[in-house]
């Protein structure tokens, strides 16, 4: 649920993010090799301020060495504050 008290607002919103989710995302940051203790942020990917305020990239490479395993963690800000986690591990050996 958005927390929109507009409900033209919110249906239109919730309309336009069915088909693009990216809409909704403010700023997100992600550690290529996350410690499971310090997320330290190495590659950030925001929407922008004001006018020059864009849909965020969805799709970001990185060439990770082979012969490791890495833990890899993004921290996400929706448009409305909100934050969340997610972590994932590769294994390059």
């Amino acid at each position: 649920d958005f927390p929109i008290k507009d409900e033209d607002k919110k249906a239109k919103l919730l309309e336009a993010s069915k088909n693009n989710f990216a809409i909704l995302i403010d700023y997100y940051s992600i550690d290529w090799d996350y410690d499971k203790e310090l997320f330290k942020s190495q590659t950030q990917v925001m929407a922008g301020f004001g006018k020059k305020r864009q849909i965020v990239n969805k799709v970001v490479e990185n060439r990770l060495k082979k012969g490791k395993k890495y833990n890899i963690a993004v921290r996400l800000v929706d448009i409305f504050g909100n934050d969340s986690e997610a972590r994932t591990e590769i294994d390059l050996r």
